[in-house]
């Protein structure tokens, strides 16, 4: 071991690790099993010893390879400097219902007021970056309703509607909520919302990023926030889209991590196609979907404990 790993020891070199781009959850599966938990020796192993493992090519091993330790130190340390939090999946407050899943991220990053979540308790409402007024008073009203009856909000901070639900969210007293970014928390994106994102982390509220928290924006990691979004969620409302987009995206995964998909009465194409693939029609009584995500903490109270687990860089392999 160099003398600059010694100096910044395995903690600093799994959020290294963690934060590299384009390193996929099977990549870090098997560097995890092939370093056998002595991760900081991955940052001095050679190009054709990286390249051998399965998912990494020359273009990863060579970041892999590239990354100075000692440096990635001061890094971090200025990210906590500046608030940020670092949540593992070996933490309580990480969401259990992430770490059950292969892909989950393996850190999340936080700034302002992180509480542990339930997913019983999240209702994730989603829309288009530009939506009818109709569509805005709309999420105005049907978030407002539900943090009145005790949901916690979870939004991407997107312009649009996502924006009028956090905005919602905010005006109701004790209520908290959830911005989760497709960019790091020390860049919000888009920036036309950071004073939003600066209001929700000085009231209840928090903003999260599975990359790194300075990581500019990046198409793939939209679509990897809105996997997560589907995930966090014990439902997911679209208020209206169209048939491309984020939400249609946060739908899909929903629909593929069994979560209850309501939407919006809307004549736009992608309500109308939503409902056509059997959605739940919303209605204007949001108790229905209170009732449905109260329905999923029922089924998993029945549920047998589960077996032992173990976490190996946020993916999850039973003993």
């Amino acid at each position: 071991m160099s003398e600059a790993e010694a100096q910044t020891g395995p903690e600093v070199s799994e959020v290294a690790l963690a934060t590299l781009p384009n390193l996929t959850a099977e990549a870090r599966f098997h560097l995890e099993r092939t370093f056998a938990g002595r991760r900081e020796e991955i940052f001095s192993a050679s190009m054709a010893q990286l390249t051998a493992i399965p998912g990494i090519g020359p273009v990863t091993a060579q970041a892999i390879h590239s990354v100075d330790l000692a440096a990635f130190q001061r890094r971090l340390q200025r990210w906590q400097a500046l608030g940020v939090r670092i949540l593992h999946p070996a933490d309580a407050d990480y969401p259990a219902t992430l770490w059950k899943h292969f892909q989950a991220p393996p850190l999340l990053f936080t700034r302002g007021q992180w509480k542990p979540i339930q997913r019983h308790t999240v209702v994730g409402v989603v829309g288009t970056r530009t939506p009818s007024r109709a569509a805005r008073n709309h999420t105005e009203e049907i978030v407002e309703r539900l943090v009145e009856l005790g949901a916690t909000l979870i939004s991407g901070l997107a312009l649009g509607i996502d924006t009028e639900a956090h905005w919602a969210a905010l005006r109701i007293p004790e209520s908290y909520q959830i911005a989760l970014l497709g960019s790091g928390v020390l860049q919000v994106y888009p920036q036309a919302n950071q004073s939003l994102a600066d209001a929700l982390m000085l009231g209840a509220g928090t903003i999260v990023s599975q990359w790194a928290p300075d990581a500019a924006p990046a198409r793939n990691q939209l679509v990897a926030r809105n996997r997560t979004l589907a995930a966090l969620c014990g439902a997911l409302i679209v208020m209206e889209t169209g048939e491309q987009g984020g939400a249609m995206y946060a739908a899909r995964f929903a629909r593929e991590f069994r979560r209850p998909v309501f939407v919006a009465k809307s004549e736009a194409a992608g309500n109308q196609r939503l409902l056509q693939e059997n959605c739940r029609l919303l209605s204007h009584e949001v108790m229905e979907v209170m009732h449905a995500v109260g329905q999923l903490k029922d089924a998993e109270s029945a549920m047998k404990p589960a077996r032992k687990q173990r976490i190996m860089f946020g993916s999850v392999v039973p003993n």
